[in-house]
């Protein structure tokens, strides 16, 4: 794994190559500013694969590295992890709205720097199996334009977009919560006939498709505590957390009416009307944070192997993850109210 480190303290930096280089990870540039690391990544031969970034640095901060690797293709989905002296509370929701994966806290703690480390290793393989399935892909397809053709099981991840993050931080975001139980909704919004769409459109026109789709969700959601995330297939997985509910049949309104108000910016398709449907991920407003990321896991494995031809039944998705709950022995946790 081909590591970049950020830190501007020589002596850190020796520690945490030091601990890398016991766990293998020799692989590993460092650079003491934001800007020395910019200049390495656009040298760089091949993009990094795991970012290491302080956040209290002079001149450009950890943060705002963070957010503009993340601005650049080749690093819209590698770990970028942060590492704070401070309280990481303090930076927290703005690290992770600028695109980290993690934190990592001053002094080093050896187990957690393995545990996220080893995290960062599996995020990575994932990466490059998944790279290598669109590759295969591309590889067979016999059109002449192959080169633009798209593939729809690609997830994009637009960060001017309000709310909107990839599938990792959706579930690290979650994951980070309080144990307890959480006023939230989840549900996830189709674009009707996404394969169709596909076949007769080329990649930057289905790009651009889901970049308006996106901004239609988040002005027709319109909650501060919301998070969009792109599975693929034409499916976005959202969370709202606080008491607030969702009115499904009234937001399917507000999706058809904001989509007539952003119809400049949607590609010609062929004259082929899109649409957006909405359905509940859960008819529970009340969930644990275990709950909500299986959920999350399962409406994922249902696009990988589905892709946009079907949707799986709320009950049975509930049933499944309510039963291992009950297998589990997991019992009622004092409820903490987003």
């Amino acid at each position: 794994m081909r590591i970049l480190l950020v830190d501007d303290d020589p002596i850190f930096t020796e520690l945490l190559l030091a601990h890398l280089g016991h766990q293998g990870l020799t692989d590993v540039e460092t650079a003491a500013s934001a800007d020395a690391a910019l200049q390495l990544a656009d040298q760089a031969r091949l993009p990094y694969e795991c970012l290491l970034l302080d956040i209290q640095m002079q001149g450009m901060d950890g943060i705002e590295l963070c957010a503009e690797m993340r601005r650049r293709d080749d690093y819209r989905n590698v770990p970028i992890i942060m590492i704070t002296s401070g309280d990481p509370a303090l930076y927290m929701n703005n690290a992770f709205a600028a695109g980290a994966t993690d934190f990592m806290q001053k002094p080093l703690n050896v187990p957690e720097l393995i545990g996220r480390m080893n995290m960062a290793m599996m995020l990575v393989d994932s990466l490059k199996k998944e790279r290598m399935s669109r590759e295969t892909i591309r590889e067979m397809v016999t059109r002449p334009s192959a080169h633009d053709q798209f593939d729809p099981s690609e997830r994009f991840t637009f960060s001017e977009v309000s709310g909107m993050v990839d599938f990792f931080q959706l579930e690290n975001r979650i994951l980070r919560m309080q144990s307890g139980l959480y006023a939230l909704s989840l549900f996830r919004i189709q674009v009707q006939d996404f394969g169709t769409l596909g076949r007769y459109s080329d990649r930057s026109e289905m790009q651009q498709l889901l970049h308006a789709m996106s901004t239609v969700i988040t002005h027709s959601v319109n909650e501060k505590n919301l998070l969009i995330s792109y599975l693929g297939h034409g499916r976005f997985a959202i969370c709202v957390l606080g008491r607030t509910p969702i009115v499904l049949p009234l937001l399917q309104l507000k999706l058809a009416e904001n989509i007539e108000a952003v119809s400049d910016l949607i590609p010609d398709l062929g004259g082929r009307k899109v649409t957006l449907k909405v359905s509940a991920l859960s008819s529970r407003r009340i969930l644990s944070t275990q709950a909500a990321l299986d959920l999350l896991e399962q409406e994922m494995q249902s696009v990988n192997v589905l892709g946009d031809t079907d949707l799986p039944r709320v009950e049975a998705i509930e049933e499944n993850i309510f039963r291992k709950a009950k297998l589990l022995g997991e019992r009622p946790r004092p409820l903490l109210l987003g």
